[in-house]
């Protein structure tokens, strides 16, 4: 006997349901899997409702953690077994199911329908499990009459029903259900008077746009086929173990990559040009017209978009992404070392290094440059000094390669953001904190306060913006960011022998403050723009 656990549902809410993922696994059995077939034998022809139930099984499958039961041969097989019945219904085709019949049985050996055609070796192989096998002991069935005359009578009914609009509305001819169906279709499924329209469309959309398509398609396929093979080629040389290879091929990868993405864009927009003017004819034929965007909406909430090289976007959004990376020193000290910096990181990114051990040696470099700061007194305060800027220097390559390495070995996190936030944060304390202890040590009070507020004023920088991000998003406007602070430490550090720490501390000082106001005065600006409420109201 055939197992059901949907058997209360009806044919309409049954389809509806295995489609809107409503059936739980528990409640798919045997019987299910057969009248899914059916019906879907009853809506389509052999061969799409073959593939319709393949795809359907599979995904099913995909979302219950069971992809390792879904057989490709077994699922074509048992479709190719109910297309040779001749029943009017599912009903009736239970009926007339032997115990043998209805697998699965105790004896799931005897008891499979299958194993007239497949060998039970052959059937639960892996390859018949992920490809169709062909039967190995006896052909299948030929296909009913029953399910070749539906489709012609289908066919026939598709092209005798006119479009609406042929005749006036006394002279309409009551509206046909969908022309797939069959005539035993349940009286709970509602109708739909638009099935020949929609035929009638997709008839005419193949006569006008398939000729385009496959013309389309057979110009650039040569091209595809070529990038892909050398794709192909590029990333198995990639992927060799010699170094010298993968620092050689690895920028080539990378455009030809941004190629295929250009020939994927281009095809996309020529299918979407040829197709636009029939979904306008659709929507002229169904009488509703979209509410065409306006441009003030488009422009303002719209967010970036790709069109050719250009980046297409509300201006705002474009002076800010553009607005950060402007005349900054660190910026300027990377494209003029940029050679040696990168052999560095694909050298600490052979030895698989952790981006975090990076950042984390970085903090331990910065304390002892703070050591010499804090050391430093008298007669060996300028040697002192050079020695911590010069190992400032090193602390500021490692905070320079650790994000790179990090995208380079493809190790970014979420957590490798905000470690690399709160070890920057220490390391501008201990700094600050060596230069604090300094001029204590020499009883110079006004200094002391100077460097204490530096101190507050560099947390501040860091933590308006941090604030800012939670509320609006972005907050990058102002100068004095880290490592603007950081070059400015070490040329005071480099040049004490002229005196130029104590200049440096008052730039830090106002410039910082400055940075503060500036993102301040943004947040407050943006806040009022957009009307933000807090998150209680």
């Amino acid at each position: 006997m055939l197992r059901f656990g949907c058997a209360e549902m009806s044919d309409g809410d049954f389809l509806r349901a295995f489609h809107d993922r409503g059936i739980p696994a528990a409640q798919f059995h045997h019987g299910d899997h057969l009248r899914l077939a059916w019906l879907l034998l009853e809506r389509l022809p052999v061969d799409d409702a073959t593939d319709a139930a393949c795809r359907g099984l599979q995904a099913f499958a995909h979302r219950n953690g069971a992809q390792i039961h879904y057989n490709e041969t077994m699922t074509r097989g048992w479709m190719r077994l109910l297309a040779a019945r001749s029943e009017r219904s599912f009903a009736e085709f239970a009926e007339t199911l032997t115990p043998v019949e209805g697998y699965p049985t105790e004896d799931k050996a005897g008891g499979n329908p299958l194993h007239q055609y497949w060998s039970p070796a052959l059937l639960n192989s892996e390859a018949a499990r992920t490809a169709y096998a062909e039967p190995d002991l006896q052909p299948l069935p030929p296909v009913s009459e029953r399910w070749t005359a539906q489709r012609d009578a289908a066919r026939a009914r598709k092209r005798a029903v006119p479009l609406p609009v042929d005749r006036p509305a006394d002279e309409r001819p009551a509206p046909e259900p969908y022309a797939s169906l069959t005539s035993n279709q349940p009286e709970d499924e509602p109708t739909d008077p638009m099935a020949g329209a929609r035929a009638l469309l997709r008839e005419e959309r193949e006569r006008l746009l398939g000729p385009l398509e496959r013309r389309i398609n057979a110009q650039m396929l040569p091209h595809t086929q070529a990038l892909a093979a050398r794709w192909s080629h590029l990333r198995s040389i990639a992927s060799t173990e010699s170094t010298h290879r993968r620092e050689l091929w690895g920028p080539r990868l990378v455009e030809l990559r941004a190629r295929i993405f250009r020939v994927r864009l281009r095809v996309h927009r020529m299918r979407a040009t040829s197709t636009d003017g029939l979904r306008r004819l659709f929507r002229i034929f169904r009488g509703d017209f979209a509410r065409p965007a306006r441009r003030n909406d488009a422009a303002t909430a719209a967010p970036p978009a790709v069109a050719g090289d250009t980046l297409v976007g509300p201006p705002e959004e474009i002076r800010q992404s553009t607005m950060s990376s402007r005349f900054t020193w660190t910026s300027a000290f990377g494209k003029g070392s940029g050679w040696l910096l990168q052999k560095i990181v694909n050298g600490l990114a052979l030895s698989k290094i952790s981006p975090n051990t990076l950042t984390f040696i970085g903090l331990i470099i910065n304390i002892v440059a703070a050591f010499f700061f804090g050391y430093a007194r008298g007669g060996n305060a300028h040697r002192m000094f050079l020695y911590a800027g010069l190992i400032l220097i090193g602390a500021g390559l490692f905070d320079m390669v650790d994000g790179r390495v990090a995208r380079q070995t493809n190790q970014v996190s979420v957590f490798g953001a905000f470690f690399d936030s709160v070890i920057d944060r220490y390391s501008d304390v201990a700094i600050f904190f060596g230069l604090l202890v300094f001029y204590a040590r020499g009883n110079r009070f006004q200094y002391v306060v100077l460097v204490a507020f530096v101190m507050t004023a560099s947390l501040m920088v860091s933590y308006t913006r941090a604030r800012a991000e939670a509320l609006i998003g972005q907050c990058k406007v102002g100068f004095m960011e880290r490592p603007e602070r950081i070059v400015l430490v070490i040329l005071g550090a480099l040049g004490d022998t002229w005196g130029v720490m104590a200049p440096a501390l008052w730039v830090l000082a106002f410039l910082s403050t400055v940075t503060v106001i500036h993102r301040i005065r943004f947040t407050y600006t943006e806040t009022v723009r957009r009307k933000l409420q807090p998150a209680g109201q």
